[in-house]
């Protein structure tokens, strides 16, 4: 029986990475396919078509840069930059009101904790539309409307992140805490030495999908800027798109300026992501 399973490790492994091939050859297609159209002049976007990246038609004879730097030049450029600077600025007010939060729920006790944090979920069942209005007239009453802290604050609260890492800290052995207090920690000492240290994958699952959301934001933006000052790529992306619609190497290039720094952030954080779902019992 044992050599009989010995003989056919092999042919399962061998399945087994046609398997993982075949699925990622799925997911990275869209982007090849949009880095060759890129790279193509816009003749040869009209003349070498083919979807078969085994079929020379399917890449450019050389690469033909002024397409991103036209791209580049024509907003998407400074609006990549203010989408970096808006997401930093996001999430590092996220990060600072989630985690004192969702310690305070998870180990503080205090008049009224139960009704507070119920009070807190609730908001999830309100759709984020909804508070577009009161949100923007808050805004305009602060003369915050094109300006970036109207771009930022209303995104530094989230009640699913604060239930998300409550649930992480709970896990956090008493001990732990009690040796804490015990070295004379306080409260702000041990969220920085204790609880950040053991949320490293939550933490940045959580910075993951903040940077994701603020990235893609685009209704919160129109409401927002009114001109191109604080106008992020999401938006300088459809304005270029609508605008160079014919110009399929144009718009591919634009794309790309737009996905690559995503892929960039999770890349980096991957590992401690993969880690968090493993830990969740997720598959």
């Amino acid at each position: 029986m044992k050599t009989l399973t010995w003989r056919h490790q092999p042919f399962s492994l061998l399945l087994r990475w046609l398997g993982v091939g075949f699925f990622a050859l799925l997911t990275l297609f869209p982007l090849i396919w949009m880095g060759a159209t890129a790279l193509k002049s816009p003749a040869e976007v009209m003349t070498r078509i083919s979807a078969n990246p085994f079929n020379p038609q399917f890449w450019p004879t050389e690469p033909w840069w002024p397409n991103f730097q036209v791209v580049w030049l024509s907003g998407i450029g400074r609006g990549l930059l203010t989408s970096i600077f808006l997401s930093v600025i996001t999430v590092t007010g996220l990060l600072v009101t989630t985690i004192p939060a969702a310690y305070a729920f998870a180990r503080l006790e205090f008049a009224g904790k139960n009704w507070v944090y119920t009070a807190v979920l609730t908001t999830l069942m309100i759709p984020e539309t909804v508070t577009f209005i009161p949100n923007f007239l808050t805004v305009a009453s602060l003369h915050w409307v094109d300006t970036w802290q109207g771009m930022t604050v209303p995104f530094m609260a989230n009640a699913f992140y604060i239930f998300f890492l409550n649930q992480y800290i709970r896990q956090i052995p008493q001990e732990l805490f009690d040796a804490a207090a015990i070295d004379g920690a306080g409260t702000i000492r041990t969220i920085l030495q204790l609880v950040i240290p053991l949320l490293s994958g939550p933490l940045a699952t959580v910075i993951f999908l903040e940077v994701l959301g603020s990235w893609n934001s685009l209704l919160w933006p129109l409401l927002i800027s009114q001109s191109a000052t604080w106008r992020p790529v999401a938006i300088a992306l459809a304005r270029f798109t609508s605008e160079e619609g014919s110009q399929l190497g144009l718009r591919m290039a634009a794309s790309l300026f737009a996905i690559l720094p995503m892929l960039i952030v999770f890349l980096i954080l991957q590992r401690r992501i993969t880690e968090t779902l493993v830990r969740s019992g997720i598959r």
